[in-house]
């Protein structure tokens, strides 16, 4: 009896963990974000330059923000790739007042550098990266062809 009391026990405490953690990642899915998880703490993305990092929901870094600065009109390309195409990465880029400018979604079945172009004027302007499942490292390079 008292072994079947305890295994009830142990399944129980494990049971709770595992809900506690699913509460856990869908409470605050950020909560390892590393300082750049939202707009206002956005990290400069040099242009022409690859920047690499990560990002985990299970881990509790589901969003990284980057931002960077034109100064001149031009065409502005941003290249992407994310390692494991399994974790429904996705990248919108939005203007200094919040609007979604453009996006990038990587589909699952492919691991090849994605890119996206559009024209713009001189101002700040924000990558919203982020992952809906899993995790993954990305590469990204933002480069600006003046007019």
């Amino acid at each position: 009896m008292r072994s079947r009391s305890r295994r009830s026990t142990l399944f129980a405490l494990a049971a709770l963990s595992l809900s506690l953690v699913a509460c856990n990642i869908e409470r605050d899915p950020n909560r390892n974000g590393g300082g750049d998880h939202s707009r206002t703490l956005a990290r400069e993305l040099p242009l022409n330059q690859v920047v690499i990092d990560h990002v985990d929901i299970v881990g509790g870094d589901k969003d990284d923000w980057k931002f960077f600065t034109i100064n001149s009109p031009g065409l502005i390309k941003v290249e992407a790739n994310f390692d494991n195409p399994e974790s429904g990465g996705k990248i919108f880029v939005h203007n200094a007042v919040g609007q979604v400018m453009s996006d990038l979604d990587l589909p699952e079945s492919t691991r090849q550098l994605r890119q996206l172009q559009f024209k713009a004027e001189p101002g700040n302007f924000y990558l919203h990266i982020y992952t809906e499942e899993l995790e993954t490292s990305y590469s990204l390079r933002v480069s600006l062809t003046e007019f």
